[in-house]
């Protein structure tokens, strides 16, 4: 039903020719991976690390968006837009020290509702890929990654139409996501993060 195992940090996208675009907040996406144009997740692990080692989360909300996007044309366009919102340094920090201080639904709904934390185009598709990158190594039980395709893929294994149902995922969804996957994983002994690669991955192949 959820595929085969895969290991998950090998789990790799190829970018469109926009990332990084020259002369934007981009550039300091384009030292951190090689110049192939291709980012695994074990790339973005080593990026979070190295945001907690020197501060600042800008850098890995960037490629995580990069990530997510992959080849698609809009991507360099609305993270650059999505970089000149207020607060576009001080909530991604705070989401993050909510997932790990206290929990991933937390994080999440400071970054999804009309909070100081809401950053205008950047919703749960993204940010949700940002802090499972961020907090994968907290001792917490970590954010999943949340997206149009996850849902589509989910829809299918359980022959449910209506589960996830919506368009805004509001936190309750995302908090019987998590629930879903954890018991998902529970029942195959592998963590949380590879039933949602394996998941994804039964729609795309």
């Amino acid at each position: 039903m959820l595929g085969s195992p895969t290991r998950v940090e090998s789990h790799t996208v190829t970018l469109g020719d926009g990332w990084p675009k020259s002369g934007s907040p981009l550039d300091s996406f384009a030292s951190s991976f090689s110049e192939d144009g291709r980012i695994a997740r074990d790339d973005l692990f080593d990026l979070a690390e190295d945001c907690v080692a020197h501060g600042g989360w800008t850098r890995l909300l960037i490629a995580s968006y990069a990530w997510g996007t992959g080849r698609t044309g809009y991507g360099p366009f609305r993270c650059n837009r999505i970089l000149r919102e207020p607060h576009i340094e001080e909530s991604p920090c705070e989401g993050v020290r909510l997932a790990n201080s206290e929990s991933p639904v937390n994080a999440y709904y400071y970054l999804n509702n009309r909070t100081k934390g809401h950053v205008p185009g950047l919703g749960p598709a993204f940010f949700t890929k940002f802090l499972y990158f961020a907090g994968r190594n907290s001792p917490r039980p970590h954010a999943l990654i949340l997206d149009q395709v996850l849902v589509g893929a989910i829809r299918t294994i359980s022959t449910n139409p209506r589960l996830l149902a919506g368009a805004s995922w509001r936190t309750t969804i995302y908090a019987f996501y998590l629930a879903y996957v954890d018991h998902l994983a529970q029942r195959v002994g592998v963590p949380t993060d590879e039933i949602e690669c394996r998941i994804f991955r039964t729609l795309i192949n």
